[in-house]
């Protein structure tokens, strides 16, 4: 477990930490399959560029809307409680849940945890006090 002010942390500090990595396309068709190829390969790029230490990848191509059936995410639930990696780095948050039920537990075990989320489309790291608001938003529209 990492110690740090989640709301503190810059990219810079990322380095050397260990990673998870966490692709899903909500399709098997052809074109989403190779969607899915490459959001795998730019979420390797990202991590490097980092300079963060993958230890895990999650990829899976199920539907968004519910967690119910997602084994990848499921298993990287379980892993994030023990302690397998300190980031989670992925495309865009609309790639780990869309409801607000499963945005809400997503964020509580993030912090609980103490796990960062990195997200490479927007460059940003998820902070719990400026984004929680909005991205309970976005689970919604989704």
């Amino acid at each position: 477990m990492i110690n740090y002010n989640q709301n503190e942390l810059s990219l810079e500090q990322l380095k050397g930490l260990r990673c998870c990595l966490y692709c899903r396309c909500s399709t098997e068709e052809e074109s989403q399959v190779n969607a899915l190829v490459m959001q795998a390969e730019i979420s390797r790029q990202k991590a490097k560029q980092l300079g963060l230490n993958i230890t895990a990848e999650y990829i899976e191509s199920v539907t968004g809307t519910s967690t119910e059936h997602r084994t990848q995410y499921k298993q990287m639930m379980s892993d994030m409680t023990r302690d397998k990696w300190d980031v989670i780095v992925i495309k865009c948050e609309d790639r780990l849940n869309r409801n607000e039920l499963d945005w809400f537990i997503f964020q509580q075990e993030l912090i609980q945890n103490h796990k960062v989320l990195y997200m490479w489309l927007s460059n940003t790291i998820f902070n719990s006090d400026r984004d929680r608001f909005i991205s309970g938003i976005k689970a919604i529209m989704n």
